[in-house]
């Protein structure tokens, strides 16, 4: 290849790259869900608030890594469960956290597409604020699998209608994990 070919693969490459990342790197939710939202220690209230908003929902918070291809298959099968029971009422506070070297930003849009119900919410939390708060909430309960240096992921909790959220988060009736699994004896066993 001469040097003007190589400067114009080159040009296309770049080209080619940036396009690839602008879509890639989109971080957009399915419609009529709302914007994925950054939780920390000081936002979590948020989360509290959505959670306490739905108490006539069961409420399905799920731990998950954006980049792990077994986690983003459990929030596939979440929907799917979702898909099954459209008349139920049920919230899904889909929480996603770094886990993985891999998982260096919030879910891309793809990722969040694979939970697309609307009575789904999605979250970013790079802080590890609800693995914490979920870890604190279920002493002695062992969820079957999925820490890593000492982070709760790939978990599926459940709490009924009328559980509130008081000062710490409560203890779940339902966990499990990976997800991927955990969901469909959510479905068999909790869901009516």
């Amino acid at each position: 290849m001469t040097k003007r070919k190589w400067k114009i693969f080159g040009v296309a490459l770049a080209a080619f790259l940036v396009m690839f990342l602008l879509v890639a790197a989109r971080h957009q939710t399915p419609t009529g869900q709302p914007p994925v939202a950054n939780l920390t220690q000081q936002s979590s209230m948020q989360l509290k608030q959505e959670f306490n908003a739905s108490q006539d929902a069961e409420r399905v918070p799920l731990l998950l890594s954006p980049t792990c291809p077994v986690c983003v298959e459990g929030s596939s099968v979440v929907n799917d469960v979702l898909r099954h029971h459209p008349a139920s009422k049920i919230r899904v506070l889909a929480i996603w956290e770094p886990i993985l070297p891999t998982d260096w930003n919030r879910p891309t849009s793809a990722v969040l597409d694979r939970l697309s119900d609307r009575r789904a919410v999605q979250w970013w939390d790079k802080q590890h604020v609800v693995a914490g708060l979920l870890k604190a909430s279920i002493e002695g309960q062992k969820p079957g699998c999925c820490r890593r240096n000492g982070t709760l992921w790939d978990i599926i909790a459940v709490y009924p209608p009328g559980t509130q959220w008081k000062e710490t988060m409560p203890a779940p009736v339902f966990i499990a994990g990976p997800v991927v699994r955990g969901a469909p004896d959510w479905d068999a066993k909790v869901l009516q």
